[in-house]
């Protein structure tokens, strides 16, 4: 694939799909499916791609994580990763917009402290609140809530490697 390809493939300005449930594929431009989805102790959105090196139907690989607590009716997004090879090509901001749609289905209040979160909202805030998305700017007590939350994300990313599911084209687990 070209360099041109590449960049048609990951920066399409339509995904087909995109309007789906988190358990539904979201198509990419170039077939690429991607798939967000709630890590099964609910505290975790994870972006799974499918990986052109795998043939299988089922392959995935972890492409971002966006990690979240819930308070009080309210979910406080404190930090997001993406995997390096995935870098540079929107993922980031699929991950952002199919975590915030499924936060609204929950009718869920967004605090943003990560600051991809932030900025996103800051950016597009007003077209979230024409959906309906209730956010808020979070305040020291929400940092304080989720600092020893944060210090383990941040700590896990310091060496990725190390993590089973995170190793350069490991397949995620389903």
């Amino acid at each position: 694939m070209t360099g041109d390809e590449w960049h048609t493939f990951w920066h399409g300005s339509d995904f087909a799909g995109k309007q789906g449930t988190m358990t539904e594929n979201i198509i990419g431009k170039g077939g690429s499916t991607m798939d967000v989805k709630l890590s099964t102790d609910k505290t975790v959105f994870r972006l799974l791609v499918k990986d052109l090196g795998y043939k299988g139907e089922g392959d995935r690989t972890l492409a971002g994580r966006a990690y979240f607590k819930d308070h009080n009716g309210e979910r406080i997004f404190y930090h997001s990763e993406i995997a390096d090879k995935f870098k540079g090509r929107g993922i980031g901001r699929i991950l952002v917009e199919e975590s915030l749609k499924k936060t609204q289905e929950y009718g869920k209040v967004v605090v943003p402290i990560c600051p991809i979160y932030v900025k996103f909202l800051q950016e597009d805030g007003e077209k979230w609140k024409e959906t309906g998305l209730k956010f808020r700017e979070a305040t020291e007590a929400d940092r304080e809530l989720v600092a020893e939350d944060l210090k383990a994300a941040e700590a896990n990313e310091e060496d990725p490697d190390k993590r089973e599911d995170w190793k350069k084209g490991q397949p995620a687990s389903k």
